[in-house]
């Protein structure tokens, strides 16, 4: 397995806690022609990765009378999801199918999940270095 990116963790303000680092990465999502560059939470606790509405519709995803499905996160709340596949990139990787859950809201952070992402990749978090290498 090669090294293909390494990512610095990026600085943040938690009300409760004060300063903090979170675990973010840069990827690209392609879908039918359309590239989108994203900076999601790598969330190796999400099942799924999670786009939020305007992302998706920016990514040229389309709502074709799927029925959503309800998905229920750590802290109890439910997010209308349709699952989508699109391609992801990550670094100098080749681009891998993956499927996301296009939340049917904005009101949802932009996550990376395992699902299929973490069967194509392996993260390693060195959180005293504030750093995640992803090889694959």
């Amino acid at each position: 397995m090669k090294t293909i990116a390494v990512f610095h963790f990026a600085p943040a303000f938690d009300p409760d806690f004060g300063d903090v680092s979170e675990p973010m990465i840069v990827a690209t999502l392609v879908h039918q022609g359309f590239e989108m560059e994203i900076q999601p939470y790598l969330d190796s606790g999400a099942d799924m990765t999670v786009l939020p509405l305007r992302g998706g519709k920016r990514l040229g995803l389309v709502a074709r009378g799927e029925r959503p499905f309800l998905f229920s996160g750590e802290g109890g709340g439910a997010v209308p999801l349709i699952v989508c596949r699109v391609g992801l990139r990550i670094g100098a990787s080749t681009t891998v199918p993956v499927r996301v859950g296009w939340a049917q809201t904005d009101d949802v952070s932009l996550l990376l999940g395992r699902l299929d992402v973490f069967d194509h990749f392996t993260f390693e978090f060195n959180h005293a270095r504030q750093e995640i290498r992803v090889k694959q």
